[in-house]
């Protein structure tokens, strides 16, 4: 690499500027000189750093304010017009951001009491909802929480009487055009229309009384 006759520095073979001292290297004395043409000045507009320009994780490239011209990470003058790079200079390439990871919360268990019983409800995995109902193995109607065993048809339970879903973070409650209603804290549902439960709701399909207590997953 040649040598900067000033200070000694080493520099690219193309420096026409001494990159540690700004002085004129001579094949750009002898450039100037023939065209008789002064040395050029810096331009006070920066110059826009490439779009396709990447750096890794954490790096940061070095452009100059005058000409745009890629410069070493040390260097303090501009090699191609001699500009001084200062602290001005240094153009930072953000590498490529992280993809944030979205964290959702898994639906919450459903305590539910019935007379003297308490049964579990999870939702399983992949859905969100749960048919609440009477089981009938003719019409093949198997709702996820069969309220045969609580004496559900002779409370007038219909065979598929209620949604419960998880949405947003909260659970829901509609009635599906069961015979006998559904009312959430004596309340009487419209059909097909979502109504939030609270934890120790108590909830009425036809004249079956439940109490649901939301318990949410650790």
């Amino acid at each position: 690499m040649p040598l900067c006759p000033n200070c000694g520095a080493q520099q690219p073979t193309d420096a026409k500027f001494c990159e540690e001292c700004g002085s004129p290297q001579q094949p750009a004395l002898s450039k100037a000189a023939n065209a008789g043409s002064s040395l050029p000045s810096a331009v006070t507009h920066p110059p826009t750093v490439p779009a396709s320009l990447r750096g890794t994780e954490g790096s940061k490239l070095l452009f100059c304010t005058g000409c745009g011209t890629q410069l070493e990470a040390d260097s303090i003058f501009c090699h191609n017009c001699g500009a001084a790079v200062g602290g001005g200079a240094r153009a930072e390439v953000p590498a490529e951001m992280p993809v944030a990871l979205t964290y959702r919360e898994p639906p919450p268990a459903l305590r539910v009491v019935v007379g003297q019983h308490q049964v579990m409800l999870r939702f399983p995995e992949g859905k969100t909802e749960l048919i609440w109902g009477r089981n009938d193995p003719v019409a093949h109607v198997n709702p996820d929480f069969d309220l045969t065993p609580f004496n559900g048809a002779a409370l007038g339970v219909s065979r598929q009487h209620a949604r419960v879903f998880y949405e947003r973070g909260q659970v829901f409650i509609e009635d599906k055009g069961s015979t006998n209603h559904t009312h959430v804290q004596g309340r009487q549902l419209t059909p097909s229309t979502s109504q939030p439960l609270r934890s120790g709701d108590e909830i009425r399909l036809g004249r079956l009384v439940l109490i649901v207590f939301i318990e949410h997953q650790a």
